[in-house]
């Protein structure tokens, strides 16, 4: 039996595996590597879109499937096949609505497996559109009524202000019929009950067959994720929440986390 077999490491990507807007440390690709070569698996578990997961997979040359929209959606893009995939209810189709009448300077998308839908086009959409550029992304201006169901996210794009009133009117909604994560100061998001990270990463894993789970994380939506591992991490930079549902408090995300994780499971877990 290999060193690291039945076991998976899933960590976020910005701020996590690497510094927002900065290449993936080369000692998070080694220790990805030298974990996986000896029998491990290593994923992705992201709010991205599968589209804007892409490069952080090429940078990786990451081969296994990976968890996106926060945990709604598991995708492999070796194969080009989505392994499993949960929807918004349509509570969420009114929330949205409502969302545009109320902030009508926000923007709004919604996903759909690999189709981006801008409801509302701004600065800020068109500014993400540019970020993933990657010449894959599958997108479409259009309405509630035209924009093809189902979705498995929605996003509100703002500045903080109206990110944080955002935030405020999302937590008035039915915590049972969808789910609301603040993922930036600029970003909210929906996703569907029982899709957090954790759910998305703890599926993959029964699916795979693997029972051993280290997670990383630096934000609010990364909570539910640290605390589903059997040994988590947060990088140094990891906002207040996400470190105090951490066990391990390692180095800074720009120090290369993942080489953090995989030395510490080698010492005192194998």
């Amino acid at each position: 039996m290999s060193k690291f077999s039945n076991m998976m490491i899933a960590v976020d990507i910005d701020d996590t595996i690497k510094p927002y807007g900065k290449p993936i440390p080369q000692s998070n690709i080694d220790a990805m590597r030298y974990f996986t070569q000896n029998g491990g698996l290593f994923t992705l578990a992201t709010g991205r879109s599968i589209c804007a997961t892409l490069p952080a997979v090429k940078e990786l040359n990451l081969t296994g499937p990976v968890v996106v929209n926060n945990g709604a959606t598991a995708y492999d893009y070796a194969k080009d096949e989505i392994l499993f995939s949960t929807d918004l209810s349509d509570y969420a189709y009114t929330v949205i609505k409502k969302l545009m009448e109320r902030f009508p300077t926000c923007g709004i998308e919604v996903y759909n497996g690999k189709k981006l839908c801008i409801l509302r086009r701004t600065e800020m959409t068109d500014m993400r559109l540019k970020r993933f550029d990657i010449g894959q992304m599958i997108y479409e201006y259009g309405t509630l009524e035209s924009c093809a169901k189902p979705w498995q996210k929605a996003l509100a794009a703002a500045d903080e202000k109206t990110a944080d009133e955002i935030d405020g009117f999302f937590r008035t909604l039915y915590q049972n019929k969808v789910l609301f994560m603040r993922t930036s100061p600029h970003y909210c998001e929906l996703v569907p009950v029982n899709a957090t990270k954790a759910d998305g990463v703890k599926k993959l894993a029964r699916m795979l067959g693997i029972s051993r789970i280290f997670t990383a994380g630096d934000h609010n939506n990364d909570v539910d994720l640290l605390k589903a591992g059997e040994i988590s991490f947060a990088p140094s930079n990891a906002i207040d929440a996400a470190k105090a549902a951490a066990d391990v408090v390692g180095c800074h995300c720009g120090e290369g986390i993942v080489a953090y994780m995989v030395d510490y499971i080698e010492k005192h877990l194998i």
